[in-house]
């Protein structure tokens, strides 16, 4: 039997952000309105202690953090190469909040704003309904756009994430969640037994300021085909792993009407399989995570790996990455299935 309810998480700049909890028979789910995040997965609803992905207990150690733990990205995930695109015969100039690049819709993104929030509940599952708009002004995209994210999870353990938008003016949009999995149930376990299994069939090189370079390659290190451990390119690094201490690439799915990939672990106790209709993933193993939090929680180069289904970064100044321009008055949808085998 699922279950439902909300507590306050915590009173943040005046506002109160407010902690949504869902319950099947076995598990925990958890969300924030800020963000539209999913903040904790409990394998078992019983013990705090068997939390399956990296969350933080307050919102200024998120936001300190830098990590964007389980947060909803948008407009654009990943990096715009130099946070310039034209759209339309004009040139835009976003925010360049990572270098000289434009990350993750930029400073003022939805990650970092508290999102309104309904509740639909059904006998077999349960839907919290985020909605906010991002007005031009906020971050210099061309239109406003209404974008909605839902989270449903299932009486048998599965998490969906659809997400909606419509735009005033053609823009950019290309969304992602950034949940971080630690399937040791402890952080301080690293992801190096972590085993992947991608229906891909390459990845994307990147430069040494992580934006795509425009070449598709394959690699053994990349070769997630059959199942592989994180840890081959972590420790045994060709010069792409090496540029970015592990993995930081998007990884080509496979065509077709659903592309599949599956995380575990040696021991094979946890399995997430995902099914998504984006064409690409960004796996990224946290080599860039260095943070102690408000409560001494040391997060740190590999604590975790996020599953960023979506489309190529930087596609828009790459003529072969795919579409990622939303028409105005246009209906988007997508959409990204955890199944988790507890």
């Amino acid at each position: 039997m699922m279950k439902y309810y909300q507590t306050k998480f915590e009173d943040f700049q005046n506002q109160t952000i407010t902690e949504y909890i869902i319950e099947t028979d076995h598990m925990q789910f958890s969300f924030l309105d800020y963000g539209a995040r999913i903040h904790k997965i409990l394998t078992d609803k019983n013990d705090d202690q068997s939390n399956i992905i990296l969350s933080m207990n307050t919102i200024e150690d998120y936001n300190e953090s830098g990590g964007y733990f389980g947060a909803t990205i948008g407009r654009v995930a990943g990096r715009i190469a130099r946070g310039r695109f034209d759209l339309n015969g004009k040139s835009y100039q976003l925010e360049q909040n990572d270098g000289e690049n434009h990350l993750h819709g930029g400073s003022n993104a939805v990650d970092k704003r508290i999102w309104m929030t309904t509740v639909e509940e059904q006998q077999d599952a349960i839907t919290l309904k985020f909605k906010t708009v991002i007005y031009e002004r906020d971050d210099h995209y061309p239109g406003d756009i209404t974008f909605e994210v839902h989270h449903t999870v299932t009486s048998d353990n599965v998490w969906k994430i659809e997400y909606f938008a419509v735009s005033t003016e053609d823009t950019l949009f290309n969304p992602t969640n950034h949940v971080y999995f630690n399937l040791n149930k402890d952080y301080h376990k690293k992801i190096m037994n972590h085993q992947l299994q991608l229906n891909h069939d390459q990845f994307v090189e990147i430069d040494e300021t992580l934006i795509p370079t425009g070449h598709i390659k394959n690699s053994p290190n990349f070769d997630f085909s059959d199942f592989q451990a994180l840890e081959t390119g972590i420790m045994n690094q060709d010069e792409d792993n090496q540029l970015v201490d592990g993995y930081d690439h998007p990884f080509l799915l496979q065509k077709g009407d659903e592309k599949t990939f599956t995380l575990t672990t040696d021991s094979d106790d946890i399995t997430i399989d995902v099914t998504t209709d984006r064409s690409c993933v960004v796996i990224y193993t946290s080599n860039m995570l260095n943070y102690r939090s408000s409560d001494d929680i040391v997060l740190e180069q590999y604590s975790g790996v996020t599953v960023e289904t979506q489309e190529i970064p930087d596609a828009i100044n790459h003529a072969d990455f795919g579409n990622i321009i939303l028409r105005k008055d246009d209906t988007y949808y997508s959409s990204t299935q955890f199944t988790i085998i507890n």
